[in-house]
């Protein structure tokens, strides 16, 4: 956040005054693009953001569950250090061969299925490929974004920086009731169903997380999360966002907890929320990313909304041309391909574990 407002004043200085600045940002980008125009509300007439992580105390407390649940009932004799990591490789090369040997019986499927409730991680995890409808494959599309996003980006590689720079670490599961959890998560149905079909008591793999001693947080850093990579909510100037519904890296319960933050802070009519019916992480055609661009511009020039509704939003992307429709296949094939626009309507779940509670 300092660092963009030093560019902003050097390109007063050197290149002349913007009529309009929009602040962007994907993944945990998104927080830092809110917070830009709460902070210096002068300096931006917009913001837009994709596949947004806002509440990025939230995110990695949500990681330590899932990666509790997986070293306590997927690698129980192991010596992980989730936080504090004295061998953040080690670590990680640990949890991941728990989640793959995991993939080979029920047992484990369903115990995968679990973690990945713990933070409403999606089963569809290519953007190149339709929503799996199969319940196995379903779990095997969540141990990729358990693999990938949890272990390496929440898990203990991820934590060393921010560690760092936090002073310690910000994320605690003192408290924290496993149980409920898994009854407020959108994917409560299919860990049952994945528990029936692998003849496995999921009452007492919850008492055995109930029983796991627990990670207690460092206030030092909790205070600087909440200070650097919680946003408020404010909203001085219009936002859009966009996220596409299998994100499991970013879950799109993300945007209700954002939609929540603005309802108690700053005016729900400078906020419009896009998404689209696709898979992966941040992955949005060019068209998509043109066609919520010109929305926002139109707001900033119109002082009005246009029409946000699916139907014109893909008619606005279909009609840039074939060139503006690849998608990139982030996490399993970085690969580009055609993809046609696929605005949708969509209430995201709400969200497990905020740092802000929704107003009452």
């Amino acid at each position: 956040m300092h660092d963009q407002i030093a560019l902003l004043d050097w390109f007063d200085a050197n290149v002349g005054a913007p009529r309009h600045t929009v602040a962007t940002g994907q993944s945990m980008g998104a927080g830092i693009a809110t917070q830009l125009a709460e902070r210096h509300p002068q300096r931006f007439a917009g913001v837009a953001t994709m596949c947004g992580a806002y509440d990025t105390h939230a995110t990695f407390n949500s990681g330590l569950d899932v990666l509790f649940a997986i070293r306590t009932l997927l690698a129980p004799d192991q010596d992980i250090d989730l936080v504090h990591p004295d061998d953040p490789t080690g670590g990680a090369r640990a949890l991941t061969d728990a989640i793959q040997q995991a993939l080979t019986t029920k047992h484990g499927q369903a115990r995968l299925a679990l973690a990945a409730a713990l933070s409403n991680v999606t089963g569809w995890y290519s953007a190149h490929e339709p929503r799996p409808t199969d319940p196995v494959e379903q779990i095997h599309n969540q141990a990729e974004w358990l693999q990938y996003a949890y272990t390496l980006g929440y898990g203990p590689p991820g934590r060393l920086d921010l560690e760092r720079r936090a002073g310690g670490n910000p994320s605690s599961n003192v408290g924290v009731d496993y149980r409920r959890q898994l009854t407020r998560s959108a994917q409560t149905s299919q860990v049952e169903q994945a528990y029936r079909t692998a003849g496995l008591n999921l009452r007492a793999d919850l008492d055995r997380l109930a029983a796991a001693p627990r990670i207690a947080a460092d206030p030092v850093a909790v205070d600087y999360m909440h200070h650097i990579a919680v946003p408020q909510g404010r909203t001085p100037v219009p936002v859009i966002t966009m996220h596409t519904l299998g994100d499991g890296g970013a879950p799109p319960h993300q945007e209700r907890w954002y939609a929540e933050q603005v309802r108690r802070a700053g005016n729900p009519d400078m906020l419009r929320q896009l998404y689209v019916n696709r898979g992966g992480h941040c992955s949005f055609s060019a068209a998509e990313e043109i066609a919520m661009l010109r929305t926002l511009f139109t707001r900033i020039h119109t002082g009005r909304w246009p029409d946000t509704s699916p139907r014109t939003l893909n008619e606005t992307a279909r009609g840039l041309g074939d060139p503006y429709q690849l998608v990139l296949d982030l996490g399993r094939t970085f690969t580009d391909a055609p993809m046609p626009p696929a605005f949708t309507r969509y209430a995201p779940p709400r969200p497990l574990r905020p740092s802000r509670l929704p107003p009452t």
